[in-house]
């Protein structure tokens, strides 16, 4: 049996900008918990990285106020918006 994959595991993947890796990495985490802020959170900045706005911008959205990665999140959503081209939804 492979081993489970943690999140932990694609957040080094991520910071070695190794970003499709820890995309791999960080579905297969959501799969078994979708809520995983921290999941939720590198899944999207990696997304950005690899210039999946749409994807960025699911998982960046998906991350709970009030949790610790909250303002974070709000700010790469708004990132990942303006990338998209689409600035008048980055204003809202």
């Amino acid at each position: 049996a492979k081993k489970k994959e943690e999140p932990k595991d694609g957040i080094a993947s991520y910071r070695n900008k190794n970003y499709s890796e820890a995309v791999r990495i960080l579905e297969e985490v959501l799969k078994v918990n979708p809520d995983s802020v921290n999941a939720l959170y590198y899944n999207g900045l990696s997304h950005f990285e690899l210039k999946n706005y749409d994807k960025a911008i699911q998982n960046l959205a998906k991350v709970k106020t009030g949790s610790a990665l909250y303002e974070d999140a709000q700010q790469a959503l708004a990132k990942a918006y303006i990338a998209k081209g689409d600035k008048m939804k980055a204003k809202e």
